[in-house]
């Protein structure tokens, strides 16, 4: 009995069978998100228990999972095999190293991109950030990288020596835990070592150790040659996983919060956690109302994952990014086919605005990723009724998960939610002489209730617990009036949006306009021709016209919403995310019919590279010309410090890349079109890089590192009975954040004054011309001036406590 249970336990487990491979990863990733959540308990726990005598032993035990310790070790054993002349020891030594260069690899890799502080990192270092010259390895935390060898080792070495398994096993574990009780790594990041370094071993005996591994590398060389060629649907997903959350979540933590959307969200998310109140954001212990409250709880839940800290504030930006690219893909496979959709993915993936708002942490990706699933749940739904071999449950799905995604969104950002979805299903359906039709099958009052069911519980809790003071703030003021009237300066002319665009999805924004051309001259040809207007089929009598209907309904969805928010008073860059992925499938059928040669139109051509080129000669001159811009400025404000952000290098390197790239792609986009698409590709990828390893670091110093560094102050010295002043025009949320503690705004001399007279302790920050103002007026201490900001406080006897 003991047998066959044991037998059925291994093959449940250990079973190579498609479903038990599922089965397997999804309770690894169940036990590393546990693990995850259970990070901070558990390093409590350790460090509370840890022993002087244990520590003593284990940092001994820790070193020899060093690589360097390592890499000694095989190099010996490989040197005593020539030596001595056995083939075993021989054998034993390469494959050490070679175990321990692929290892390698996997650890500084998936470092560089997650960039996770470690657990014993100073506060000072923490809000400081990682930067591409650090070599402490402060933000190096996953995965842990002794795990991860001393395991792939393991396994190699078992192979070798079948006998000592579990004294392999059992060391490498050692080393794993040693890290865990040093408070060098979170519990998950050793877990995460321990099962990549089981994969890089089993992967190395399999394909080099094993009897014809010869056959195994051909094997395995030939199935992926196979699958490059006609690769699953699943592959491709992966792929895209893969390459856009590389994109997206690369340099996530290497700077700090920017002021003012990304510290305002994260601190009230924050005090949301402190207070409890699930209902009403707050800002410093005070309603705010600006947006509804998903995005809130999202980064909540983000916080218990992942910490109060930047991966936690971040990271629902790049997870939504990714989700959007992998979303369009599918949706455009099913609509169209599986090349348009692969080249709408990666256009998505590779354009300026979306790199710049999957690393912040605002509400616009997310809303971004409602509003395109809703209207791609309509058009599946709609797409469906002309197919008769679609399940009637396609078709009610499609329309019902429209009106549950238009809720997610409203729920996100407000009513243009459901607005910009609305915006383009309406002129569509009356475009296409099918709205009757729609209203029939959408099932408006079934599908409004389930819209209602969705966002209307917390807008009632909010209005009922705040009443008009809502109503008055959020619907009129942060809705109407902002798009009636300009707020805080937010302004701009009627084209201001296609400037954007332009820059914004740079570089496929040059081909937009001949997309959109063709499209809609398309559609005019095809008028006449019932079956096309009703969207029951394509038009086989041009290529360009494959999958129209869901060409015109993307195109609506562009003109609709550019000219919405075009028309609107109060402008900002983010406000036309929304059109994005209706572009990337614009741009991707276009790119998808040339490389298959089916469309030969010189003229458009033409005027897709000219603007390619000077697109990318404006980018160019704009980046070369940064750098001796700033050296002006500097001269002529010298007190604002502006010599001290040097981005001469990275702008050199973007100018660089824009001109290699977009000119290169101009130049070769006849001839060679493969080329030029991959070029374009890498470009962006490269720009990616050099941005947030040689820009975004400096200009978040410069804006953001003189304020983090009082607010550490604060947070360090002040007592709980303190109070934290604002003096003057300074509107950063990121010291509420980085300080945790909240402030009182006081704008007149008088008010400071009897502040400062306060017997309590009183921390004061403000701009240096302000103290300068107030010397002789108002008595005060300087605790700390910092890059134009100063730290004040009213008693000395503080300057020295800790």
């Amino acid at each position: 009995m003991k047998a066959k249970l044991s037998k059925s336990f291994r093959d449940t487990w250990l079973g190579m069978g498609k479903n038990k491979k599922y089965l397997r990863f999804f309770i690894i990733l169940g036990i590393f998100i546990f693990l995850l959540m259970a990070d901070s308990p558990i390093r409590e726990f350790v460090h509370t228990s840890r022993k002087t005598k244990e520590l003593w032993i284990l940092k001994y035990v820790t070193d020899l999972g060093d690589g360097s310790t390592q890499v000694a070790f095989f190099l010996l054993l490989l040197v005593q095999g020539y030596v001595y002349k056995v083939e075993r020891l021989k054998k034993l030594g390469k494959a050490g190293l070679y175990t321990l260069l692929g290892s390698g690899i996997v650890t500084q890799g998936l470092k560089q991109v997650v960039r996770r502080a470690r657990p014993d990192i100073s506060l000072r270092r923490l809000l400081m950030g990682p930067t591409l010259q650090d070599m402490s390895g402060s933000f190096g935390s996953f995965p842990s990288g002794h795990a991860l060898s001393s395991f792939a080792l393991a396994v190699v070495l078992a192979a070798f020596y079948p006998e000592w398994r579990p004294l392999f096993y059992a060391f490498a574990f050692l080393i794993s835990l040693s890290r865990i009780y040093l408070e060098r790594h979170f519990a998950s990041d050793v877990y995460a070592g321990i099962i990549l370094g089981w994969w890089v071993g089993k992967g190395y005996v399999r394909y080099f150790l094993e009897p014809g591994q010869g056959e195994n590398l051909m094997n395995l060389y030939t199935s992926f040659l196979k699958k490059l060629q006609n690769p699953k649907t699943y592959v491709l997903i992966l792929g895209l996983v893969l390459f856009s959350g590389f994109l997206f979540f690369y340099g996530l933590t290497g700077f700090t919060l920017f002021d003012v959307d990304e510290a305002v969200f994260s601190e009230a998310t924050r005090e949301m956690m402190e207070t409890g109140d699930w209902i009403t954001p707050h800002y410093n212990y005070s309603n705010r109302y600006d947006k509804p409250i998903l995005f809130y709880w999202m980064m909540a839940l983000s916080y218990k994952l992942f910490g109060i800290n930047e991966l936690g504030a971040r990271f629902w930006s790049p997870t939504m990014a990714v989700a959007l690219v992998v979303m369009t893909f599918y949706f455009v496979k099913r609509t169209l086919d599986r090349r348009t959709a692969l080249l709408s993915a990666l256009i998505l993936s590779t354009c300026l605005e979306m790199y710049y708002l999957s690393h912040v942490a605002v509400t616009d990706m997310t809303l971004c990723f409602f509003i395109a699933a809703a209207l791609y749940s309509f058009f599946l739904g709609y797409q469906s009724r002309s197919d008769v071999n679609a399940p009637t449950s396609l078709q009610r799905g499609g329309y019902w998960g429209s009106y549950v995604f238009m809720a997610l969104a409203t729920l996100t950002k407000g009513p243009i939610g459901f607005v910009i979805p609305l915006m383009a299903i309406v002129p569509f359906t009356i475009a296409m002489g099918t709205w009757r039709q729609v209203l029939k099958e959408a099932r408006i009052f079934s599908g409004s209730l389930l819209f209602l069911a969705v966002a209307g519980p917390w807008y009632a809790l909010e209005i009922a617990a705040n009443g008009w003071e809502y109503i008055n703030s959020f619907f009129i003021y942060h809705n109407i009036t902002r798009y009636l009237a300009v707020d805080r300066g937010h302004r701009g002319p009627v084209y201001y949006y296609l400037g954007i665009i332009l820059v914004g999805f740079f570089p496929w924004s040059a081909f937009v306009p001949h997309a959109l051309a063709r499209t809609l001259s398309v559609r005019r040809r095809g008028r006449r021709d019932r079956a096309f207007v009703r969207g029951l089929e394509d038009n086989p009598q041009d290529p360009s016209a494959t999958g129209l209907p869901l060409l015109y309904f993307v195109s609506i969805w562009f003109f609709t919403v550019l000219g919405f928010f075009s028309f609107a008073k109060t402008k900002l860059p983010n406000y036309v995310l929304p059109l994005f992925p209706a572009m990337a499938i614009l741009v991707g059928k276009w790119w998808s019919d040339y490389l298959s040669n089916g469309w030969t139109d010189l003229r458009g051509m033409k005027i897709s590279r000219l603007i390619l080129a000077l697109l990318t000669l404006l980018l160019t001159l704009t980046a070369a010309a940064t750098p001796f811009i700033l050296g002006k400025l500097a001269v002529q404000y010298p007190g604002r410090f502006i010599e001290s952000l040097d981005v001469r290098a990275g702008c050199w390197l973007l100018a660089g890349s824009f001109l290699m790239g977009g000119l290169g792609g101009a130049l070769t986009l006849p001839r060679f079109k493969r080329a030029s698409f991959i070029l374009l590709l890498i470009t962006m990828v490269l720009m990616n890089f050099i941005a947030l390893t040689k820009i975004v670091p400096p200009v978040n110093a410069y804006f953001q590192a003189a304020l983090h560094d009082l607010a550490q102050i604060v947070g360090d010295r002040m007592l709980p009975e303190g109070k934290l002043i604002i003096y003057g025009k300074i509107e950063n949320p990121s010291i509420v954040f980085y300080s945790r503690r909240p402030f009182i705004r006081v704008r007149n001399k008088e008010a400071l004054k009897d502040w400062l007279q306060s017997p309590q302790q009183v921390l004061v920050i403000t701009k240096t011309p302000l103290m300068l103002e107030l010397q002789g007026e108002v008595s005060f201490f300087l605790w700390k001036e910092r890059q134009g900001y100063a730290l004040l406080c009213n008693q000395p006897g503080y300057l020295s406590r800790r």
